[in-house]
């Protein structure tokens, strides 16, 4: 299993690397030694016996944060330009649904990333929202995003963190 793992991490690295030097043949020896050094710091910082990502499931998220994206970009657009500026700007704590520091820095980064919302700092199970226009958020939109979220991980994720109460 190990050698799999250091062999798709390597792999995965080297696709990196190819798309970011736009394929440029000469680079490939470089970007094979930083692949292989770039592996053996992953598997030191997140060892394979952590839960991790399975690679696969990030496609269907991947898509469906293209589409809220754009959905969210329009929607703020449409705040933005509407001559009354419908915003009710609102802060919001809400539950987690498991207490595992990948998964919700994930989850996170995800809500930020999208327009007309800010995560800040999951801690102690809960994570605090700021929110463009409040009445239009829907907590169990959350809830699907964050089942989203775990969901790209495997079924490890579960014994390192406890669901909270």
């Amino acid at each position: 299993m190990r050698v799999y793992k250091f062999f798709s991490r390597v792999g995965l690295l080297l696709v990196l690397w190819w798309v970011l030097v736009e394929a440029n043949p000469a680079s490939l020896v470089f970007g094979a030694i930083a692949a292989v050094a770039a592996t053996f710091l992953s598997l030191t910082l997140y060892p394979v016996d952590q839960a991790g990502i399975r690679a696969w499931r990030l496609v269907p998220l991947l898509g469906w944060l293209c589409v809220q994206g754009l959905r969210g970009g329009l929607d703020v657009a449409w705040r933005a330009i509407h001559p009354r500026l419908p915003v009710e700007p609102v802060w919001t704590k809400l539950r987690l649904t498991i207490d595992h520091a990948a998964a919700n820095s994930l989850l996170g980064g995800m809500i930020s990333v999208l327009p007309g919302s800010l995560a800040a700092g999951p801690a102690n199970g809960v994570m605090d929202l700021h929110l463009l226009h409040g009445p239009s958020f829907d907590p169990l939109e959350f809830e699907r995003d964050q089942r989203r979220v775990l969901g790209l991980f495997d079924r490890r994720i579960e014994l390192a963190g406890t669901p909270n109460a």
